[in-house]
């Protein structure tokens, strides 16, 4: 059976890859963005910049999440509570996301949906299904404290 600090871990990873997968939508935003050089860049960018902002502050906000879901044994139970709550924000709305892209994208036209949205919501559906499964690593381990020399404790 996994320890907690394993469960953990695996929160904080999967996390950190979802933050760099944000950061590499940013690096194409930035890269479609550009269509001359350098000193124009600013300008063109300017078409996506709130796209761009969204996707940096996301990237930024769950990797502050791995980080804290690292620590999460440590952390005082308002950061518990605070982690967690982020954490199922996060899922929630990646969830709804996923609701509203198969309600209106492939149940709306299920004779003409290609495979190219079915494609697209399975991705929608399994990007809402790891963030869900980081909540639960979370909660699972939401009343366990950790003291000195590493023994866990129900709070």
């Amino acid at each position: 059976m996994p320890s907690a600090r394993s469960d953990l871990r695996g929160v904080a990873v999967i996390y950190a890859f979802l933050g760099v997968l944000t950061f590499g939508i940013v690096a194409v935003l930035v890269e479609l963005a550009w269509w001359d050089s350098t000193s124009h860049l600013w300008f063109d960018l300017g078409r996506y910049a709130g796209s761009v902002a969204w996707f940096a502050a996301a990237g930024f906000g769950l990797l502050i999440l791995a980080g804290l879901s690292l620590r999460y044994l440590s952390l005082s139970h308002r950061w518990r509570t605070a982690t967690l709550a982020a954490s199922l924000l996060v899922a929630l709305w990646q969830i709804t996301v996923a609701v509203i892209f198969t309600a209106f994208s492939v149940g709306a036209s299920r004779e003409t949906a290609s495979a190219s949205l079915w494609t697209q919501g399975g991705i929608k559906w399994g990007v809402a299904f790891c963030y869900s499964l980081c909540s639960y690593g979370l909660w699972k381990h939401r009343g366990l404290l950790t003291n000195a020399g590493g023994v866990r404790e129900p709070q």
